[in-house]
C-alpha cells in the first residue's frame, strides 16, 4: 500500500505540473461566455457594478465574475491570474474529491478515482478557459465535505433507545436536583458529540454561492433533504442497532442549510428587484435558454435568437440597453417555449436525445483550452488530445449511466433484506456501512439532475463539468470490480482482504 500511495502522490504532483505548464505556456484568448465573465469581473473590480451588454444585468451568475473580482480588485484585471486561480481551484477540487472518496470506498479505489478524476482531459484543459467550470466543481465538492462532516460518527453515536433513556435521566435528576459529578461529565461529552452539525452552517453559505454560479444549485438543497430522510429515517425502517431519528431531524438540518443559502442569495435578489422593478431570485436567462433550443429551427445547441422567426428579442418593447428587457424577453421567450414543448413532443424527445449525446459523447470544447494567440499545439498533438478527450470522456459517462440504477436499486434491497429479516438480525445493518452507501448514491443524484436540466435545455460539452467527480468515481468502481473479478476466475482470490466488489459499500 505504501508504495500505491507514493504512486499517486507522483502522479498527482506530475498532473499538478501538466496543468501550470498549460497556463504559462498556451496564451488562450477568452471567447463568447468567457469574454463576457471577464469583462463583467473587471466592471465589478472597478464599482461599476455587474454589467454585460451595456446594462445593468443578470443574464449570468454573478459568482463566478464576482469572484474574479475580489482577485482583480486586489491584484489588478488579469487574464494570467484567472488561470492561475482555475489551476489552485482544480487541485483544491482534487483534495476534496479524495476526501469524500475514501469515505465511499476503499483508500485503493479512492486513490484511483482521484486519478481518473485529475486526468479528464477536460479537467486538465480547462485551466485555461476563463469559465465557472473549475470553481463550481470546487464549491460542489466543498459543499459534500462539510456536509459529511456534520454527520456524527457512527461509532460515537447512541442508539434510539439509549437516547431516550439519556434524556428520561436528566429530566429524572432535574426533578430530584441531582447533580453528579459523572453525570455532568457525561452531559458535557454528549455536547460535545452534537457540534458536528455546526458544518451545516459553511454547507449553506456554499450552497448560496454555489447558486450565484449556477442557478440549478438551490435543487441540490433537496438532495441533501433526501439524504437526512436517509440518514434519520430508513434506518429506522430497516431496524437498524443504531436506528435514529425522526423525519423533524432530517428537516431541521436541511432547513439550517437552506436558510443560511438563502440568506447569501438575498443581497443580489434585493439588488435585481432594485434593477428590474421585478422579483428575479438569481438569473433571467432561463428563458432564452429554453427557448433557443426548443422551437421548429432548433438544433439542440445554442442558436441566434435573432435568426427565430417572430423571436421576442427581435420585437420587445424596451430596448436591449435597458434592463428591462431582459426581464421581459425571459418571460415571453419561456412561454413560447414551453408551448412549443407541449405541441411538439416527438421533436422535443427527438432533441433530447441529440442533447445528451452533445452533452456527454461529443467532447468538442476542449478546443477552447489550447487555441492561443500563437501555434503553441501541432496540429498532431490537437488531433490526439480530440481522440483522447472524446473516448476517456464518453468512457467514464457511460460508466456512471450503466452503474447508477443498480447502484440506487442494490441501497434499497439492501434496506428492504434487513427490514424483512429484523428478526433473524437483530444486528441491522450498523450505520458504517450504511451512511457509505447512502453518500454515494447522494453523491450521483447532482449529475442525474444535470443530466435531466441540461437535456430539455442546451446541449453544451462544457454543462457535463459538475459530473466529472462521479463519473471518475463509478470509473474506479467499476475498474476495481473487473479487476477483482479477473482475480477470482485466476484464482488469485482478494489478497487485501478488502475486495472491490465492496467498493460501493465499504
Amino acid at each position: 500500500m505504501r508504495f500505491i500511495r507514493f504512486g499517486f502522490w507522483a502522479l498527482l504532483a506530475l498532473n499538478f505540473m501538466i496543468r501550470g505548464w498549460l497556463v504559462f505556456n498556451i496564451d488562450t484568448e477568452p471567447v463568447s461566455d468567457f469574454v463576457r465573465y471577464y469583462q463583467a469581473a473587471i466592471s465589478l473590480s472597478e464599482g461599476n457594478g455587474y454589467v454585460m451588454f451595456d446594462r445593468k444585468t443578470a443574464f449570468q451568475g454573478v459568482g463566478y465574475p464576482g469572484f474574479l473580482a475580489v482577485f482583480f480588485a486586489i491584484f489588478g484585471p488579469s487574464l494570467l491570474l484567472a488561470k492561475i486561480l482555475n489551476w489552485l481551484l482544480s487541485l483544491g477540487a482534487a483534495f476534496l474529491f479524495l476526501f469524500l472518496a475514501k469515505r465511499m470506498v476503499s483508500e485503493k479505489v479512492a486513490l484511483l478515482a482521484t486519478l481518473v478524476y485529475l486526468y479528464l482531459p477536460k479537467e486538465m484543459f480547462y485551466v485555461n478557459v476563463l469559465g465557472s467550470e473549475h470553481l463550481f466543481n470546487f464549491l460542489l465538492l466543498a459543499f459534500f465535505a462539510c456536509y459529511v462532516l456534520s454527520w456524527p460518527k457512527a461509532n460515537a453515536v447512541k442508539s434510539a433507545d439509549d437516547e431516550q433513556e439519556r434524556k428520561r435521566s436528566r429530566r429524572s435528576r432535574r426533578r430530584s436536583g441531582d447533580s453528579s459529578g459523572n453525570e455532568a461529565k457525561r452531559g458535557m461529552f454528549a455536547q460535545r458529540e452534537g457540534r458536528e452539525w455546526l458544518w451545516l452552517i459553511p454547507a449553506g453559505v456554499i450552497l448560496g454561492v454555489m447558486s450565484l454560479v449556477k442557478p440549478l444549485s438551490p435543487v441540490f438543497g433537496v438532495i441533501l433533504f433526501l439524504a437526512e430522510i436517509g440518514r434519520f429515517v430508513a434506518p429506522s425502517f430497516a431496524k437498524l442497532k443504531e436506528a435514529r431519528g425522526g423525519v423533524w431531524k432530517g428537516i431541521a438540518r436541511t432547513a439550517l442549510v437552506a436558510a443560511v443559502s438563502i440568506a447569501v442569495i438575498a443581497p443580489w435578489s434585493i439588488r435585481n428587484y432594485f434593477v428590474f422593478n421585478a422579483f428575479v431570485p438569481l438569473t433571467t436567462n432561463s428563458g432564452y435558454v429554453l427557448y433557443i433550443n426548443n422551437n421548429d429551427d432548433a438544433t439542440g445547441m445554442w442558436m441566434d435568437p435573432y435568426s427565430i422567426p417572430g423571436s421576442p428579442m427581435a420585437n420587445s418593447y424596451y430596448p436591449e440597453t435597458d434592463p428591462r428587457f431582459e426581464v421581459e424577453t425571459d418571460a415571453a421567450m419561456k412561454k413560447i417555449a414551453w408551448g412549443w414543448i407541449q405541441d411538439n413532443p416527438g421533436r422535443f424527445m427527438q432533441l433530447t436525445l441529440y442533447r445528451f449525446y452533445e452533452n456527454f459523447y461529443r467532447n468538442w470544447d476542449w478546443k477552447w483550452a489550447v487555441e492561443g494567440q500563437h501555434d503553441v499545439v501541432s496540429e498532431h498533438t490537437r488531433e490526439t488530445i480530440q481522440r483522447w478527450s472524446v473516448v476517456s470522456h464518453a468512457m467514464v459517462a457511460s460508466a456512471f449511466f450503466i452503474g447508477v440504477i443498480p447502484m440506487v436499486t442494490g441501497l434499497v434491497s439492501t434496506a428492504r433484506r434487513y427490514w424483512r429479516r429484523k428478526e433473524e438480525n437483530a444486528e441491522g445493518l450498523g450505520l458504517a456501512a450504511w451512511e457509505p452507501r447512502l453518500l454515494l448514491i447522494a453523491f450521483s443524484l447532482p449529475a442525474c439532475v444535470i443530466t435531466v436540466v441540461t437535456v430539455i435545455f442546451e446541449g453544451n460539452a462544457r454543462y457535463s463539468f459538475p459530473c466529472h467527480p462521479v463519473f471518475a468515481l463509478y470509473t474506479a468502481i467499476a475498474i476495481s470490480l473487473l479487476w477483482r473479478a479477473a482475480r477470482d476466475d485466476s484464482g488469485g482470490g482478494d489478497r487485501d482482504g478488502q475486495g472491490a466488489g465492496s467498493a460501493g459499500a465499504e
